[in-house]
């Protein structure tokens, strides 16, 4: 059965106090960990996590079954420290991800480092410094909407209709659905201060949510024109959404006029949630010939590297592109069988 994505809980610092899970979310049946991975580091990988760290990783198993979120933070801050002890990094994130299958809530923890040595994948915009006011109420009015959806638990399924570019909750929950015009009306009216306001405010959560406010501007290649900026922005959450609402109009809508280079390059972002959403805008590309050549010649190995990963939301689409670009199927555990074609492949410049 296919997992259904719901949300990032919880992105631990090195010291986090606690888990802040909405409490619509805690789960109603059991809940596993299900892997712990280390994503593409020269000096820490799965293999020594798990060696060095068993206990550690058994114990935080532990927090995730008895869904005590104060000691998963707590582990989590203490894994994070041995991380750092490693070696020298430039970036250190956690990232447990849930998912909900039937009736478990299945976590998956990546531990997301970037080498000292290998900064090209932080280089983003710098932080914006800047204050901007007038749409203070319609990022109030996005948050209410969002805490009502979490609570009702109305996600947006393909079933549902979008008036908007990106759906996260669905509007044909009663209570959901007034958000609808106010959103759309906000956006229209408001759309050089919500554009400026994405751009430019120092605030990293008032940025992202203006991305999800002006998925409900009208014209689709305004919208898509800002968002393809944002995935610079230095913050993850920022990107995050913005891309988010790119990978939603991907797969729901034309994917045909995104351009591919950015996606490449967020492929290898140093964040799950950068690698998650790029990806599935690229599957959704991969529907043409010369995009599919264009991931055979430049992306064939980190592909496989990204088919390595436990993680659902980066190894899912990792294997559904290599099937699609490739013609073949070694299956998604079969890692030697896709290095070889990746070598093939790249070195064919194909």
């Amino acid at each position: 059965m296919k997992r259904r994505l719901l949300a990032i809980l919880f992105v631990a610092q090195l010291v986090p106090a606690a888990l802040l899970v909405p409490a619509a979310l805690l789960a109603q049946g059991p809940a596993v960990l299900r892997g712990v991975d280390v994503y593409r580091s020269a000096v820490l990988d799965t293999e020594k996590l798990h060696g060095s760290r068993g206990p550690l990783l058994d114990s935080i198993a532990d927090a995730v079954a008895a869904q005590d979120m104060e000691a998963l933070g707590e582990r989590l801050g203490t894994l994070g420290r041995w991380v750092r002890s490693q070696g020298r990094f430039a970036f250190i994130d956690l990232s447990p991800i849930q998912y909900f299958e039937n009736d478990t809530t299945v976590w998956y923890l990546t531990v997301d480092v970037v080498d000292s040595t290998d900064l090209a994948r932080l280089d983003f915009d710098p932080a914006p410094t800047g204050q901007v006011t007038g749409a203070e109420d319609l990022l109030e009015a996005w948050r209410s909407f969002e805490v009502a959806g979490w609570e009702r638990r109305a996600f947006w399924s393909p079933g549902d209709a979008c008036p908007a570019h990106h759906c996260l909750f669905s509007f044909q929950d009663p209570e959901l659905a007034p958000f609808a015009g106010k959103l759309r009306a906000g956006a229209e009216e408001r759309f050089d201060v919500l554009s400026r306001l994405l751009r430019e405010d120092a605030d990293a959560e008032d940025r992202a949510t203006a991305a999800f406010v002006l998925a409900h501007h009208p014209e689709r290649d305004r919208v898509v024109r800002h968002m393809v900026d944002r995935m610079r922005d230095p913050s993850s959450l920022v990107r995050n959404n913005a891309t988010r609402v790119l990978a939603f109009l991907a797969q729901h809508g034309d994917p045909g006029t995104l351009p591919v280079a950015p996606f490449l390059r967020l492929m290898d972002g140093p964040t799950t949630t950068d690698r998650n959403k790029a990806l599935v805008v690229l599957e959704a590309l991969a529907g043409d010939e010369e995009v599919r050549a264009l991931l055979r010649a430049q992306a064939s190995a980190r592909l496989v590297e990204l088919l390595a990963l436990r993680q659902p939301n980066n190894h899912g689409y990792a294997y559904a592109i290599l099937k699609r670009i490739s013609g073949e199927d070694y299956g998604e555990s079969d890692l030697a069988a896709w290095r070889q074609w990746a070598i093939r492949v790249e070195g064919r410049g194909q």
